[in-house]
């Protein structure tokens, strides 16, 4: 909300415009998909290694004869 709040108010300021457009945003957007792309793949990675932890245990087809 900081960043969403100051970056209006320098477009603003620079470009001199009453409203901002559509493509004002753009970078806003942009910011916030690469957290949740990040955020996906943090959780994706931190599953993978707790389903790793659990099938450790099990044994092995060889081994069930």
């Amino acid at each position: 909300m900081v960043y969403f709040a100051f970056h209006k108010d320098v477009t603003r300021a620079v470009s001199g415009a009453a409203e901002l457009g559509r493509n004002d945003y753009a970078p806003l957007i942009e910011v916030g998909l690469f957290l949740a792309c990040g955020l996906l793949a943090l959780g994706l990675l931190q599953s993978l290694s707790r389903l790793k932890l659990f099938t450790r245990n099990l044994p092995s087809p060889g081994e069930l004869g």
